[in-house]
């Protein structure tokens, strides 16, 4: 029996979700299991910003976008440490100069 040729190694994969757009590396180093968790991070952290980003720095906004009650949305923002993130948004001078 011959040996299977391994497949060429792409320096990154393009992942389309939705209208969100990911790069990914994958590594021959890391397991199945842990470049999905790393994955699941990343787009947790995308999309609780981008929530933010849409909701004015409003939680509770934020929260009916995603259909999601407000306390996991806020277990989120702590979990990818983004309460400094939100803050600068709530800022009005902010959204003044960003046309929120």
């Amino acid at each position: 029996m011959g040996t299977i040729p391994k497949a060429p190694v792409r320096e990154e994969s393009k992942l389309e979700l939705g209208q969100a757009t990911f790069f990914v590396q994958f590594r021959e180093s890391s397991t199945y299991g842990q470049q999905k968790a790393e994955l699941l991070k990343l787009f947790e952290c995308a999309y609780v910003r981008w929530l933010i980003l849409q909701s004015g720095g409003c939680v509770a906004s934020a929260a009916r976008i995603a259909k999601m009650d407000r306390k996991h949305l806020f277990d989120l923002i702590s979990k990818h440490e983004l309460r400094g993130y939100l803050d600068v948004i709530r800022r009005k001078d902010w959204r003044q100069t960003n046309g929120s």
